[in-house]
């Protein structure tokens, strides 16, 4: 992986970016799914709508970022420089997933994220930081901090942590996800090709039992694997929509799997209730290769062959889509009962796999901290429909439909 550091200003040049002895830090934290909106609306927050620089990690790969985002918006990690007010600050984002987000702002006096020191350098081969050993620590350990500001794909009402109650949150915008299969080699298999469609029903079947036979979806006897969902893990605001979605309550236990290996040599492991941290990741397994010609230890007893989907936030489901170099060797995205995820789907309130985006400030900052103003700076520019320069997020102002509740189907204004 790499951490690339986009240099807007030539005073970055050295390839460190150096920061000033008095400064403003402000840590944002939750949906993976929504970063990429929340990447513009931070930029034109800062004095002119311009930052010096900004540090990002765990990026996309270059040839996999979605039409309209570059490789930035995609990182899990995010560091942005500049000045707000006429006073120099550093915005840090460590996306976590809503549920995190959430329980980061309600319990702010006791819970923290890691997110990247001050000083990054320009480009650094990196390792995963699950593995224990962070790329940053040649420049300084991770700051390890109370979060400020989280998104989440859901309202507290459905999050995991209902109380105390958020005093101030902002809707964003509306969220759409989709279900997508994992990419095949060429020749395409016959059964896998015949995947062009997920109902409800089948999804949640899917999604509780730990899988199903493909033939469930394609119609065709004859197509005997497995298809699994692999997923995300439960502090994810796509699994909570999704669950929703299908009628599921936000605590159901789930039977997911999940994907290892690399593209041309796949495992499948059941991780039952478990799932992937980060949507960016889930999206990298989603375009590797190889799955039907594999080794299925899991429902298959040791047969051979075996098919995943997978629900994701649009950039992440573009990310799969274009792995492999696109053209239809990466993944591939299926309808939801017979409808594809379009934005004139999503408003017209024929598509039904959409949440609403909230914007939520801990409890621990007032309105008039750092923190605070830049809340209610990011609440305006969403207002303002400002996250339009972003394809895959909708504003509420373009919406036609609503649901009543994060629960309820859409109904059409």
């Amino acid at each position: 992986m790499k951490m690339n550091k986009l240099v807007l200003a030539g005073a970055l040049s050295l390839g460190l970016v150096t920061v000033a002895s008095a400064q403003n830090h402000i840590y944002i934290t939750g949906s993976t799914a929504f970063r990429g909106a929340t990447y513009n609306a931070i930029i034109a927050c800062y004095d002119g709508g311009v930052v010096s620089g900004v540090a990002a990690w765990k990026c996309s790969g270059a040839s996999s970022v979605p039409a309209g985002l570059i490789q930035a918006q995609t990182a899990g990690y995010m560091n942005f420089y500049g000045t707000m007010g006429g006073v120099s600050t550093i915005v840090k984002c460590a996306w976590s997933g809503s549920e995190a987000g959430y329980l980061d702002v309600v319990n702010c006096t006791t819970t923290t994220e890691n997110f990247m020191p001050d000083t990054i350098a320009q480009e650094v081969t990196t390792t995963d930081p699950s593995s224990g050993t962070p790329a940053w620590s040649t420049y300084g350990p991770a700051d390890n901090h109370a979060v400020d500001i989280a998104m989440a794909d859901n309202s507290q009402a459905y999050c995991k942590t209902k109380t105390p109650a958020i005093v101030n949150s902002c809707k964003a915008g509306i969220i759409p996800f989709t279900w997508a299969k994992n990419a095949q080699e060429t020749p395409f298999p016959a059964d896998w090709s015949r995947i062009l469609n997920v109902s409800e029903m089948q999804a949640r079947v899917a999604i509780k039992s730990g899988g199903i036979r493909t033939a469930q979806l394609t119609g065709n006897s004859a197509d005997t694997k497995w298809l699994y969902v692999a997923g995300r893990d439960n502090n994810s605001g796509t699994r909570v929509n999704t669950l929703l979605t299908l009628g599921l309550p936000t605590t159901q236990v789930v039977d997911q799997v999940q994907i290892s290996g690399s593209d041309g040599n796949v495992t499948v492991t059941d991780v039952a209730n478990g799932g992937q941290s980060s949507g960016g990741t889930l999206a990298g397994t989603m375009g590797w290769r190889g799955s039907a010609t594999s080794v299925d230890n899991d429902n298959g007893g040791g047969a051979t062959g075996w098919y995943a989907i997978a629900y994701l936030g649009m950039t992440d489901a573009y990310t799969a889509v274009n792995a492999n170099g696109g053209a239809g060797n990466g993944a591939v995205l299926l309808t939801l009962d017979g409808v594809a995820e379009s934005t004139a789907a999503v408003e017209q309130g024929q598509y039904p796999l959409w949440g609403t985006e909230y914007c939520s400030l801990a409890n621990c900052d007032s309105t008039t901290s750092p923190a605070g103003v830049l809340w209610t700076c990011l609440c305006g520019k969403w207002t303002a429909s400002g996250i339009t320069t972003d394809p895959y997020e909708i504003p509420s102002s373009n919406m036609h439909c609503k649901k009543t509740s994060d629960a309820a189907d859409p109904v059409h204004n």
